[in-house]
């Protein structure tokens, strides 16, 4: 399932910057937008998460749909967004496509799988916010051994400087607010400590985001 993986772990991020391949630049977001996505974790939520202090925000003009943000420190990096579920679940399909036409290697479950996915999300048409939440379960469950309401990846990841590392991504969908917290750090293996702190992170971060109202759903 690793091309699957690989999908989930992009899609978030391909659909706050407006653009599955990757071409169409993101308009910048407003600084009360930023304000409320670098207000979704706190500086120690941050540390608690990572094990370090990270708080220098990089890369601030990604938010095209929804609230964004992300802080560097050298290897270690912590990304969160929230954005419209709907607009999530419409990016899938051209990220499938983008990902299908990429030459990676997809094998027949694979193949299945990501079709499964294109079709639940044209077969219901334009789909709402909380619409979009009630399929996330079922897309979730692609990568899962059951539906769940929310799920950690690892996936292999280069550093800055071009050495091996692991990153985390953690992914929730409820009242119509999709949300992703991504990071890295050094050290950072795959391990039900490290699992159960990114849902801690995405926890918190998902509540802030529906309680900031800064998404129209």
């Amino acid at each position: 399932m690793r091309a699957v993986v690989t999908l989930l772990a992009v899609a978030a991020l391909s659909a706050c910057s407006g653009s599955a391949d990757g071409d169409s630049a993101a308009p910048a977001p407003s600084s009360s937008s930023q304000a409320i996505a670098c207000g979704l974790l706190d500086s120690q939520q941050r540390e608690d998460l990572t094990g370090q202090r990270v708080d220098t925000v990089t890369d601030p003009s990604r938010a095209a749909l929804g609230l964004q943000c992300r802080w560097a420190d050298g290897a270690t990096f912590v990304e969160v967004s929230s954005l419209d579920a709907g607009s999530w679940a419409s990016s899938l399909p051209d990220l499938i496509n983008a990902l299908t036409d990429s030459g990676r290697d997809v094998d027949a479950d694979e193949q299945e799988s990501l079709q499964e996915i294109v079709d639940l999300v044209e077969g219901r048409g334009a789909l709402s916010a909380t619409e979009a939440c009630d399929l996330f379960p079922t897309i979730a469950g692609a990568v899962a051994d059951d539906e769940p309401s929310d799920f950690v990846l690892f996936v292999p990841i280069q550093t800055s400087a071009g050495a091996d590392a692991v990153g985390v991504q953690a992914q929730t969908c409820t009242d119509g607010v999709f949300s992703s917290v991504v990071f890295a750090a050094p050290g950072v293996a795959e391990s039900d400590e490290v699992r159960d702190r990114a849902r801690t992170a995405l926890d918190q971060a998902h509540r802030a985001a529906i309680a900031s109202g800064a998404l129209a759903v």
